[in-house]
């Protein structure tokens, strides 16, 4: 019964996303067409040198390794790729030239352990494997913890010899725990493992005396939670309009701003679904309000479909401002996995008497929304509450990082945060001793607000912000980061942080935004962006790297491929990691060239980033 049960979650996993009838993309691609490898070198040599180098023959570039050199000693070589995965098809064409049949071999294999080991228990140490030992396909599993050797053949065909010097396009398709490998479209090996010895793992290629080549190795994710998108979205680089204002209403310039993106994540068969939203700035004399348009997409950002707009219930209130929508990766209280919260700011129509940080739910994928609840209430323009950011700590509780204007002039802002075990309740919101200070300078010069958060691949938390400082106009409202371990303590809450310069001496300023790319490298690329830049230059079309994990040296700037113009950065505009943990979808508000107000356009476009990205 248990088989059958995993068979049915299998299916009904992967029919979703074949159901959209488009191809796949894969989540790990190398075609070593840049003339470098992502492949990661482990061992290389024990009795005779071995090396690899890319090639190029009739005008196609490949992996060339070599491990055996005419009747010398055998060397032997071993490297790893792609994430961690336990249902995937894997594709790659290969080439062998096995030296003799006295124990030489390249083996394929895949769930390996994740890191390679010194003694012998990492990698094809412990995994699955196909062989191809001695011109023949072998089917097998090595596991020194099982005390299982790659010489006990679970599966060897007879009836497929293998040539050297000849390119063979080999498939292998995990599903649970079943294993099937095809080579030139013919399955070589079909096994169930009922022990299901090695659950999930990482890819790789090692061989023994064997030369080889390797070209085109793709896979493709079929995970709960590793979402395999569909290949329907923009290029890279290319934008998509996902809203404009109504030329025929009364708004203020911009129209539009402070566009915000997410991808679902942890909502099952919606995973890959894209949700956007931003804020309208209408006149007073704007009949209703102007409440926070949610539009979707479910291919890849190409197209996009306007939902619902999401209002404040109270009469007083006429604006609403810096809306940010946020997936609970985790039950909340009685909210489940996969709910969506609204969070924004309201404030009255002459925004001089009350603002809120109110939240909005929904529980079926942004179709409808509920107005729940309030996290903190401050006064008006002077003295109000602002641009609330939501995350889930370690812990289990929900955050709520915002910033806190109701202690002037004592302090010009403050950056605090709120945390509530069931994400309904945050203390009293009109009593700001309920909530956590974290950056409240002596200086009522300074301003610190617009405060995002990531999380890094070494566990810490950082967060980005910016620094107005009233008495220097000039100074381009600096970005500044600090960290944490829990995401609570941030140190001294009157130091400034960490100022962002680049390696060319460039400050970036105004509403930072940060993005992290986790499988950057084993430290992962931090990204940012903001308005505008000092010194230098407003072509909006920069991004600010540090590929250190936040080292103060690290930072540099990157020139975004993009298909518009912009005067500048965009004020505050957002990115959003995909599931992939290389793709990054990033939306702003550029300039609507069908406006005569100046009017702006929400604008999608996604890059992908990986190491090969700044060699």
């Amino acid at each position: 019964m248990k088989k059958w049960i995993a068979l049915i979650l299998c299916v009904l996993m992967i029919v979703p996303q074949m159901a959209m009838g488009a191809e796949l993309a894969p989540i790990y691609k190398e075609d070593f067409e840049d003339g470098k490898s992502s492949l990661s070198m482990w061992v290389s040599g024990v009795d005779a040198p071995a090396y690899n180098e890319i090639m190029e023959e009739d005008g196609n570039t490949y992996l060339h390794c070599v491990t055996a050199t005419g009747d010398g000693p055998n060397g032997y070589t071993q490297m790893y790729f792609g994430p961690e995965l336990r249902n995937f098809d894997m594709t790659l064409r290969v080439r062998p030239y096995i030296k003799n049949a006295d124990h030489n071999w390249l083996k394929i294999f895949f769930r390996a352990h994740n890191s390679p080991v010194e003694g012998g228990d990492g990698l094809e140490n412990e995994s699955y494997m196909f062989n191809i030992w001695e011109w023949r396909g072998v089917f097998t599993i090595k596991s020194n913890k099982n005390r299982m050797s790659e010489s006990n053949a679970l599966v060897e065909n007879q009836d497929f010899w293998f040539d050297n010097g000849t390119w063979y396009d080999v498939k292998i398709e995990a599903r649970e725990t079943n294993i099937k490998v095809y080579v030139d479209g013919q399955l070589l090996a079909d096994y169930t493992d009922t022990k299901d010895i090695r659950p999930k793992g990482v890819f790789g290629l090692c061989s023994w005396g064997a030369n080889f080549d390797v070209d085109d190795i793709k896979i493709y994710s079929y995970d709960e939670g590793v979402y395999q998108a569909a290949a329907r979205g923009p290029a890279y680089g290319e934008h998509v309009t996902i809203a404009t204002v109504d030329y025929d209403e009364m708004y203020w310039d911009p129209g539009l701003s402070y566009t915000r993106i997410i991808e679902l994540q942890h909502s099952g068969e919606h995973n890959g679904t894209l949700m956007a939203t931003y804020e309208i700035y209408t006149s007073g004399l704007h009949v209703k309000k102007p409440g926070y348009n949610i539009h979707i997409s479910t291919d890849g950002g190409s197209t996009w479909e306007y939902v619902t707009t999401v209002r404040e219930k109270a009469a007083a209130i006429q604006s609403e401002w810096q809306p940010f929508i946020y997936e609970l990766p985790c039950q909340i209280g009685d909210m489940p996995k996969g709910t969506l919260i609204l969070s924004a700011c309201s404030i009255d129509a002459g925004h001089g008497r009350q603002s809120a940080i109110r939240l909005y739910r929904s529980y079926d994928i942004g179709k409808t929304w509920e107005q729940y609840g309030t996290v903190a209430v401050g006064g008006g323009l002077e003295t109000g509450v602002w641009e609330p950011f939501l995350m889930v700590l370690p812990d289990g509780r929900l955050a709520c990082y915002y910033s806190d204007s109701t202690e002037e002039p004592k302090h010009s802002q403050k950056l605090v945060m709120r945390i509530s075990e069931d994400g309904v309740n945050w203390g009293d919101p009109r009593n700001s001793d309920d909530a956590i200070d974290i950056m409240a300078m002596k200086d009522q010069t300074l301003r610190p607000g617009m405060l995002t958060v990531i999380q890094l691949n070494d566990g810490r938390f950082m967060m980005a912000y910016e620094m107005v400082d009233a008495d220097n106009p000039n100074s381009g409202n600096p970005c500044y980061y600090k960290f944490s371990t829990d995401g609570i303590d941030w140190g001294d809450v009157n130091d400034p942080g960490i100022k962002v310069k680049t390696d060319k001496g460039w400050v970036p300023g105004s509403s930072p935004y940060l993005c992290y790319v986790p499988n950057y490298g084993d430290k992962g690329l931090i990204l940012m962006t903001a308005t505008f830049q000092t010194p230098g230059q407003n072509k909006g079309n920069i991004v600010y790297v540090n590929d250190n994990l936040g080292d103060k040296n690290s930072w540099r700037a990157w020139y975004l491929p993009q298909s518009y113009t912009n005067p500048n950065g965009g004020y505050s505009r957002a990115m959003f990691t995909a599931m992939d943990g290389e793709t990054v979808y990033f939306v702003n508000n550029i300039p609507d060239p069908m406006s005569t107000e100046d009017f702006k356009q929400m604008i999608f476009v996604q890059y992908r980033f990986n190491e090969k990205l700044f060699k």
